[in-house]
């Protein structure tokens, strides 16, 4: 396919185009127009939000091109299928500005499908050798660096780096709700007040979190994550229910789910998927009385630690049958 006919096909998919940038349709006329030319056609072709017509499109093109293709498809994946090819991807990668981009959208693949720990690996790395980025650049690094720093239960860190990629990036809730997380609780309304317009409904929404910490702490928290990047949320949240659960757990031999969630301010089937979590991992020494929704506390053996499978059968049976 030469390069008029894939104008051409672009030209006839308008509706692939972003609406912020169907202006942008007046680039694949250049390409009819001109001699073609291979920086206009891939400015083109970053304007479609569709992997599908990336894919299709992508071995026509050259090979620097198909690589900066390869990469625009991995920023806008959230499949875990992609992963390996990134992995290729970033060894062939010789351009320093083409690999920072493609180790970002790569972070952030292996962030949204729960590689923390080997996410949170590669962004030292990638953070200790890459130099003289732009300023846009070092921002999205800081940002991914941010949300896996949350995701894997550092706050402190996570805040910092959010507070770097403040700037360009719009991450002002994420930076209160890490800072809040950490602790950090003087430096809320300033951050607030410097960074949000309207913030009074935030600001109620934060002052109510620190005068009832221990009423329906987690269910605020819920409130304010409703309104950031859904992936970070749910991390933080699970995070938080698992310490909430452990906490509120020690001082039971006994308890019904149901009470858990009303101590916490959490939904009870949230608070059920949390704690079948939990004992599916080894993460707590509770059975589940499937008929009553009941947790029971139980001394760990040697063989209940070996037979984790029989266990987590167990638990999922009963948890359904409750449910």
């Amino acid at each position: 396919m030469s390069m008029q006919e894939l104008a051409q096909q672009i030209l006839k998919a308008p509706s692939m185009l972003t609406e912020d940038n169907k202006k942008d349709e007046s680039l694949a006329q250049a390409i009819i127009q001109l001699k073609p030319q291979e920086t206009i056609l891939y400015s083109v072709i970053s304007q479609f939000n569709s992997v599908p017509l990336l894919l299709q499109i992508q071995s026509s093109l050259s090979k620097a091109l198909q690589e900066s293709v390869q990469i625009q498809i991995l920023e806008l994946t959230t499949d875990p299928h992609y992963l390996k090819s990134a992995e290729a991807l970033l060894k062939e990668i010789q351009v320093p500005a083409k690999l920072v981009r493609a180790q970002i959208a790569y972070l952030n693949l292996l962030f949204i499908n729960d590689h923390i720990i080997k996410a949170q690996s590669i962004a030292q790395s990638v953070r200790a050798s890459a130099t003289q980025l732009t300023p846009l650049v070092q921002s999205k690094l800081d940002l991914i660096s941010a949300k896996i720093s949350a995701a894997a239960g550092d706050y402190f860190q996570a805040a910092g780096y959010f507070q770097e990629a403040l700037n360009l990036q719009n991450c002002v809730l994420e930076l209160l709700l890490t800072k809040l997380l950490s602790g950090s609780y003087h430096e809320l309304e300033k951050i607030a007040s410097e960074h949000l317009t309207d913030k009074t409904k935030l600001c109620i929404e934060l002052s109510g979190i620190l005068q009832s910490k221990n009423n329906g702490f987690l269910s605020q928290i819920e409130n304010i994550s409703n309104q950031i990047d859904h992936v970070l949320s749910e991390k933080l949240l699970e995070i938080e229910i698992q310490k909430y659960v452990k906490k509120a757990l020690k001082f039971y031999e006994k308890v019904q789910i149901s009470h858990i969630s009303e101590i916490s301010g959490v939904r009870q089937d949230r608070i059920a998927d949390m704690i079948q979590k939990m004992i599916l991992n080894d993460d707590l020494e509770f059975a589940v009385d499937g008929r009553s929704g009941v947790l029971h506390r139980q001394v760990k053996s040697v063989e209940e630690s070996v037979n984790v499978l029989r266990k987590g059968v167990e638990v999922v049976s009963a948890l359904n049958k409750w449910m």
